[in-house]
């Protein structure tokens, strides 16, 4: 017997996993991947009344490390 290698853990960035939910037919709110300041301006008018901005990064606790804003 070998010894066992160990399973990577999975990365799934949230909008990736948004897109695999809809894709099975699950409802997700609307949203927008955007690279730019002038992207998140335009997509934040688009989706107004309320916008989350939400940093799309390998992390844990991003509202606790101010990765994740409510726009007005």
């Amino acid at each position: 017997m070998g010894a066992e290698r160990a399973t990577p853990l999975a990365r799934l960035l949230e909008y990736k996993a948004k897109a695999i939910l809809a894709a099975s037919g699950i409802r997700i709110p609307p949203g927008k991947v955007v690279a730019s300041a002038e992207a998140a301006a335009n997509a934040a008018r688009e989706l107004a009344p309320s916008t989350v901005l939400k940093a799309q990064v390998f992390t844990t606790g991003r509202a606790g490390k101010g990765l994740v804003r409510f726009a007005n």
